[in-house]
């Protein structure tokens, strides 16, 4: 049998080996002849079976060798074709990563540009950014820290400065009127596009009607139209939102002469408030009372020009009309000329009265409104626009007013007279503002062809009413439970991060100004200019009071060792132990030195107030002076590491420096002194307060992050962050403690959930951004 298989072997071998032998060619080796193994194994090798001449056996042996070259190309080639095909797909991660980050670098930049104009558009940009940021591969592979930042700080801003949460954008022309519903779940326009439309409040468009004229809603809730007759400008018509005409007021309105044809003939139509009346504004300087039958009762003389406004007072006893001859007039009901209101320059375009008919608001062509008593007394001139004055309206629960202009904004204020904010984002003049009945949506009707929905409780979010005055301090517990807030009513407070008061503490006799927790949580110290350091447990329990001051104190901390209680005021610096003993006095530390803080060693003290500031050990050694280059420094923070020390002081910048004294860099962008400064728990950002009315956040390496304006224009006293550093809290001179939530995943749950109702139902809303907030949670 062996040597039938030789015989068969040797019958393959022999011609080849010599085809090989005479051409001397590699191709004619054998590379992947199934018999070549045996060969070699069995013969070649075989020391009993090895039956092979000397051609036969060197050619084996140079096809094994020209196999095995083979075998190591291919390896080659394949580990080279693995290799490159792995360099390709990290390349191709790292393109899809920086494509991913220049996606998110665009979006960031786009939400600050659109954010002092277009506030929605900036919303979506500034979530789009932040939603990328939580793509997969940016998750794995994390862009550099200071995009994070400028993403978390620019939807931040966003999301706390929004007052837009829709606009109905259906209009192809200037919008001319808008009103809401008695319910509020409803929101009618007319247009200069001759049409009415009608959405719900969510921005869904329900009705669209072809009507002219102007819409106004009756008590039973339906819609109403008032126009002037195509045929015949002498009558006015009231139609439903269908066509269908209700009423003709005969001779209602004026013809102009032919030296006037522009004159707009029929200025303002309203119903009395129980419906029994209708009030009609004439160009010929007359107002006429009709009733809904169609009767005119009596035509009120008394105005030398046109007649732009007219409004009944919520009581129903008294018209007010507002005209071109720059006055205002009360009208009893059967037509008794009540008083005559001077004090405009220009033609009075809007009257509103407050929801008591104690205050009459009437705006004006000389770019002011002005409140008035119903006796004749002027309350106040707010001034703020800088054009005409279109539009006034009350809220409906008499805490606010509203302002429209020419000048493209809309104006919000108190009743007395104090602006709360300004909201932008019309590109026309702003004609008429319409409140919704609970007082907590305004709708704005503009030339630009839409109508903006602001919401006005946003603005109580993150807000509590701490003080009745000033809140000079405050401080959070360590385990971010609890925040004390000190004020000049000489009370400390505590209360839940949601707001809630959990208790006050009395005991004090004059302003509090500085309040701190110990370390591990279980002590509160209070500074007064009463003198007075006192020590407090979280219960609300007085432990005791540390005595030895001789003027106000302004400042306590305690170190980070908890082993040790500093408090300042009028250049003295005091230390104390925890259970009351004091230790002794740093000296010339300063005259003004009030503001104090220990390094996070526990081993220096700096301190403010003075120029320029000192940095000392806890034996009175003088480490360095930190310098303000001749302006007091007013705030000072370390660094978490303690390797940086941050300034603010009486201009318009904050410093940091090397606790050596070494000037590192300032930051520069607020408008007037920085009262504060603090560091991320992390050390990445730094909070400055100023007296410009801001909170700015930057990064350490002095880029800005973001602006951040509490609800008022009023100075910003004291900004920290909690421990956790998802938080920042801030107090102003109104008694209000500000604090927002600086959590990227919280913040884009509150963005979304504003913003949603726009994203789904906006018709001119990118597709690639309606569904840019399905995945996150309400």
């Amino acid at each position: 049998v062996q040597q039938e298989k030789n015989l068969e072997l040797q019958r393959r071998l022999t011609p080849s080996a010599l085809e090989w032998n005479n051409q001397q060619q590699a191709k004619f080796l054998w590379n992947a002849n199934p018999y070549l193994d045996v060969l070699n194994q069995e013969v070649l090798k075989s020391p009993n079976n090895n039956w092979l001449n000397q051609v036969e056996a060197e050619f084996i042996q140079q096809s094994i060798k020209r196999r095995r070259r083979n075998t190591q190309r291919n390896w080659g080639i394949a580990l080279g074709v693995m290799l490159g095909l792995s360099g390709l797909t990290i390349l191709s991660f790292i393109a899809q990563r920086e494509a991913l980050i220049g996606q998110v670098r665009a979006s960031q930049e786009a939400s600050e540009a659109n954010l002092p104009s277009n506030q929605l558009q900036a919303l979506v940009d500034s979530l789009r950014a932040a939603k990328s940021l939580q793509q997969p591969l940016l998750l794995l592979f994390k862009p550099k820290n200071q995009l994070q930042n400028q993403v978390r700080g620019t939807l931040l801003q966003a999301v706390h400065g929004i007052r837009e949460s829709n606009r109905l954008e259906e209009h192809s022309s200037r919008v001319m009127s808008v009103v809401f519903s008695p319910n509020g779940e409803r929101i009618a326009a007319t247009s200069g596009d001759s049409t009415v439309k009608v959405w719900n409040r969510n921005g869904i468009l329900e009705a669209n009607s072809k009507q002219r004229g102007r819409v106004f809603t009756t008590q039973e809730g339906k819609f109403l139209t008032w126009s002037l007759s195509s045929d015949n400008w002498d009558n006015i018509e009231i139609r439903r939102l269908d066509g269908t005409l209700l009423q003709t007021l005969k001779d209602a309105g004026f013809r102009p002469g032919n030296e006037r044809p522009y004159v707009q003939v029929v200025r303002s139509v309203v119903f009395s408030p129980d419906q029994k009346r209708i009030a009609v504004a004439r160009a010929d300087g007359k107002v006429q009372l009709w009733k809904p039958d169609g009767t005119l009762i009596r035509t009120l003389k008394g105005h030398s020009e046109h007649v732009d406004s007219v409004v009944f007072s919520p009581n129903g006893e008294m018209i007010a009309s507002g005209s071109s001859d720059n006055t205002v007039k009360l009208w009893k009901l059967d037509g008794t000329l009540i008083r005559t209101l001077y004090g405009h320059s220009g033609s009075v375009y809007s009257l509103a009265f407050s929801p008591d008919s104690n205050t009459l608001a009437s705006a004006s062509q000389d770019n002011t409104v002005k409140l008035w008593k119903p006796d004749g007394t002027l309350i106040g001139t707010l001034k703020g626009h800088n054009d005409y004055v279109t539009s006034v309206a009350f809220s409906p629960n008499g805490e606010m007013i509203a302002s429209a202009s020419w000048d493209k904004t809309v104006k919000l204020w108190k009743t007395d007279g104090t602006l709360e904010r300004t909201l932008y984002g019309h590109s026309g003049s702003v004609h008429r503002l319409a409140f919704s009945p609970d007082s907590k949506t305004l709708a704005s009707a503009s030339t630009d062809s839409t109508v903006k929905l602001w919401k006005l409780d946003n603005t109580k979010e993150g807000i509590i009413k701490a003080h009745r005055d000033t809140v000079n301090s405050v401080a959070f517990s360590p385990n971010d439970e609890m925040i004390a807030s000190a004020g000049r009513d000489k009370t400390i407070k505590l209360w839940k991060p949601d707001g809630t008061l959990i208790r006050t503490l009395k005991g004090h006799s004059d302003s509090v100004n500085s309040v701190v927790f110990s370390p591990n949580g279980e002590m509160i110290a209070s500074a007064s200019s009463d003198k007075m350091v006192k020590l407090w447990k979280p219960d609300g329990t007085l432990i005791r009071t540390l005595k030895g001051h001789s003027d106000s104190v302004d400042s306590v901390v305690f170190s980070p060792n908890g082993e040790m209680i500093a408090s300042a005021g009028s250049g003295v610096i005091k230390l104390w132990k925890p259970d009351g003993s004091f230790i002794h006095n740093l000296k010339d530390f300063g005259p003004d030195a009030t503001y104090i803080v220990f390094s996070p060693d526990s081993q220096m003290i700096a301190s403010a107030g003075s120029v320029p500031g000192l940095l000392q050990k806890l034996d009175g050694t003088l480490v360095t002076t930190l310098p303000a280059y001749g302006h007091d420094v007013k705030s000072v923070a370390f660094s978490p590491d303690g390797q940086m020390i941050a300034l603010g002081s009486s201009e318009p910048k904050l410093s940091l420096l090397k606790p050596d004294g070494t000037f590192v860099r300032d930051l520069q962008g607020h408008d007037d002194d920085v009262n504060s400064v603090a560091f991320s728990p992390d050390g990445q950002m730094i909070a400055s307060a100023s007296r410009d009315g801001t909170v700015k956040l930057w990064e350490r390496n002095g880029a800005l992050l973001s602006t951040l304006k509490g609800y008022t224009d009023h100075e910003q006293i004291i900004v920290d962050f909690s421990p956790d550093g998802n938080s920042l809290v801030w107090t102003s001179r109104n008694g209000k403690v500000i604090l927002w939530n600086l959590n990227l995943d919280d913040l884009l749950v509150r963005g979304c959930n504003w913003v949603r109702d726009y994203l789904e139902n906006n018709p001119n809303v990118d597709e690639s951004d309606r569904h840019l907030c399905d995945n996150v949670n309400k």
